[in-house]
């Protein structure tokens, strides 16, 4: 049979018993610090998961809203870039307009000056043939003549009034 030797045997109990005191002061705590330390790590994972997706998710919607704000602006832009071919066009078609009515009312001017400048041109013509004619009478007709035609003309103006 072995024979236990009381220094084995003290040994061993002293063994035992130092297990018990790591047991009940050491391991537990260490257990229990491992544990919470554990669970504190996985909450601040799943925080950073959260926040994370948390973010993607508001990226996502900023990228979104940049989007529509993009599309927003083109559509404003194009709208801006009608409206102004639509002005430029209305005002080329107004400049048109005007020129053509000045040029017509130029026209009219002109075509009036014409005919007073012929009018006048006529009375001059009349007046001065009148006068060539009054002076080639005077010289080839008498005095006798020239009373008796006045004397018919004054008859032929009273006979239209």
């Amino acid at each position: 049979m072995i024979e236990l030797d009381r220094s084995l045997l003290f040994q061993v109990v002293n063994f035992l018993v130092l297990l018990g005191f790591l047991y009940l002061f050491l391991f537990k705590p260490v257990r229990r610090f491992l544990a919470e330390r554990s669970d504190s790590i996985r909450r601040t994972k799943e925080e950073t998961q959260r926040a994370q997706e948390e973010a993607e998710k508001r990226l996502s919607e900023y990228s979104l809203l940049l989007s529509r704000a993009q599309q927003e602006i083109e559509a404003m832009k194009e709208v801006a870039r009608n409206e102004a071919l639509a002005e430029r066009e209305r005002m080329i078609k107004e400049a048109k307009e005007e020129a053509k009515r000045v040029l017509q009312e130029t026209k009219r001017e002109i075509e009036s000056e014409v005919r007073l400048a012929r009018q006048e041109l006529k009375k001059e013509v009349v007046n001065l043939s009148a006068a060539m004619a009054e002076r080639l009478l005077r010289r080839s007709l008498g005095v006798e003549d020239q009373r008796r035609l006045l004397l018919e003309s004054l008859e032929e103006l009273g006979e239209k009034n």
